[in-house]
């Protein structure tokens, strides 16, 4: 799993993807095409604002290899699991809350910890993470 920066306007926000596609997909489903991300594994910014191309949808398919309903239907495992690592917090402190949310006991205590997490860091009112935990249970529930 490589770390991805999502780059916002305001607070720091990383994310996990197998792959780029991946990583361009919830870029895409969270940002609505307007936020951007970087593989911080690589250092290579991944093309999120395709959708500003002259034939975004064009752009977006050659990206993926498919278009995006056909490529979320053949991912969707690695999308949720892509949107439910979305957290407030840099790079460099992403081991960190990696371990203390693989220290959590159950599914409860790990929703509970995210959450206090999520309020404690987040100082704008985008919700970008918890936009994206949301969109990860709705697709959950509607494998």
């Amino acid at each position: 799993m490589n770390i991805y920066d999502f780059i916002t306007p305001s607070d720091p926000i990383t994310f996990k993807a197998k792959d780029d596609k991946i990583a361009l997909c919830c870029a895409l489903l969270i940002g609505n095409g307007k936020v951007s991300c970087k593989n911080l594994d690589t250092g290579k910014s991944v093309p999120s604002l395709l959708i500003f191309s002259d034939n975004p949808e064009k752009a977006i398919d050659d990206f993926l290899g498919e278009n995006p309903k056909e490529f979320i239907n053949s991912n969707k495992s690695n999308i949720i699991e892509c949107l439910e690592s979305f957290a407030y917090v840099t790079h460099y402190n992403r081991a960190r809350y990696d371990a203390d949310c693989a220290s959590q006991k159950d599914l409860e205590e790990l929703k509970k910890f995210k959450d206090r997490h999520e309020e404690r860091k987040r100082t704008s009112t985008s919700g970008w993470v918890k936009a994206a935990w949301d969109f990860a249970q709705e697709m959950a529930e509607d494998k």
